[in-house]
């Protein structure tokens, strides 16, 4: 699936698709269906837990299972008092024209990672001042319902005004199971195995369950975690990645979704040569994802004419790698690549999805018959004597010599050593 990330894709789409806990289930759909009944006795809801569990996919199950849309302020947006009266505000108090004269609700409103908001002044000014005295007004006015997500719950309650707005919320620990091992536990990882083995076969890809089991093993319940892990050895057919995993060294990783994330926002060298130095991917597929995802992180042409002439040097030396077998080269093209934020001068503040280059998909997909091509130029070659490169600018010979009759097709198969797709190869 081209471009796609199959934790967003794969979303569930309502409450019952959901992992989490039974007991937790039970007390989120009794608090939605207390708004949908119009007996709502706190007007936020707060779900905090390790990252990865599946807080923000639960908020768009619930807009989804009964639908309605989401308004969602996330850590890339501006939090102050203004924008959060000017988005969640607004959306909190005013009604879908179909549904006022009916009890419940005409969307959900979500601000996601809300620990995040960083309610003090800083010397640029770059900070949500107000952001949480606003958002205490709007949940107690609201009149749709509100889902705030946080990883660090204790420290929110810390910030000024953070337990004003936990005593006017119902807060949940969000989690998978009670107990390892317990009844939650083991339904959710067979739930989440069958899944994955079924996505990853809709996307015409294949792995085996025990490569599953060991991903889930390492990761749960870091459900993005497992799944992100998953997409990138099933499209890249990463064995030395799930090696790693099977001795345990999962931790010792870095995704280059994290990777993409501090080269474009965090902006910070030292760290991204710290991230660099355990990646799991080769420094091509960097370049390569770099340069599919910066028209969506440089907005301006101008930033984009600079930030690209700073990943043509990267690739140049990527290219004399290529040519020269100086491997020595790709330290060089990583550290020019990593510094292409610097030709960004205006930072995108909006959230940016990172998509999986197209160049990589398209070498995925047709590994198995590039491979089967290569096979079957040996086998001609081995036959006539010849290298690979020979024999497939004489394809074009074989190929008519096996049109002339069914019996000369069959014949030079034999001859060969060629199999029916391997003949395909050559007829086309």
């Amino acid at each position: 699936m081209k471009g796609v990330f199959w934790n967003d894709f794969y979303r569930p789409t309502n409450l019952d698709d959901t992992l989490m806990a039974n007991d937790i289930r039970i007390k989120i759909k009794n608090w939605i269906e207390s708004w949908q009944m119009g007996e709502v006795t706190k007007n936020a809801m707060i779900l905090w837990g390790e990252p990865g569990l599946g807080k923000t996919t639960t908020a768009f199950a619930i807009a989804n299972e009964f639908g309605v849309p989401v308004i969602e302020m996330n850590a890339s947006d501006l939090r102050d008092r203004q924008s959060i009266k000017n988005i969640a505000g607004l959306a909190s108090i005013y009604m879908d024209l179909f549904s006022i004269e009916k009890k419940g609700f005409s969307k959900v409103i979500l601000m996601d990672e809300a620990d995040n908001i960083n309610d003090s002044r800083s010397k640029n000014g770059s900070s949500d001042t107000g952001g949480m005295n606003e958002l205490l007004n709007v949940i107690k006015n609201t009149r749709n319902p509100i889902i705030l997500t946080m990883n660090d719950f204790y420290g929110f309650r810390r910030k000024s005004g953070g337990s004003d707005i936990i005593n006017n919320s119902l807060s949940i620990e969000f989690k998978l199971y009670n107990r390892r091992r317990d009844i939650d536990y083991n339904e959710n990882v067979r739930k989440l195995r069958t899944n994955i083995i079924k996505i990853v076969e809709e996307n015409g890809f294949r792995i085996s369950q025990n490569d599953v089991s060991v991903i889930i093993e390492r990761n749960f319940p870091d459900i993005r975690g497992i799944i992100n892990d998953v997409q990138s050895i099933a499209i890249n057919s990463n064995s030395s990645m799930m090696e790693n995993l099977a001795e345990g060294q999962r931790d010792a990783t870095t995704s280059i979704f994290e990777i993409m994330k501090e080269i474009f926002r965090g902006r910070n060298y030292e760290k991204i040569f710290e991230l660099l130095r355990d990646k799991d991917f080769d420094t091509s597929d960097l370049v390569l994802w770099i340069d599919n995802n910066l028209p969506m992180e440089a907005e301006i042409p101008i930033d984009l004419v600079h930030a690209y002439e700073i990943l043509s040097n990267a690739d140049i030396y990527m290219g004399r790698v290529i040519r020269k077998q100086h491997f020595r080269y790709k330290v060089y093209a990583e550290d020019i690549a990593a510094g292409v934020f610097n030709g960004i001068s205006t930072v995108n503040k909006k959230f940016v999805k990172y998509e999986f280059p197209s160049m990589i998909m398209r070498m995925s997909r047709s590994k198995g018959s590039r491979s089967m091509r290569k096979n079957t130029l040996k086998k001609i070659g081995k036959f006539t004597h010849s290298s690979s490169k020979q024999a497939s600018d004489l394809l074009w010979f074989y190929s008519a010599l096996a049109s002339t009759s069914k019996e000369n097709k069959i014949e030079l198969m034999e001859l060969l050593g060629l199999d029916e797709k391997e003949m395909e190869i050559i007829t086309g």
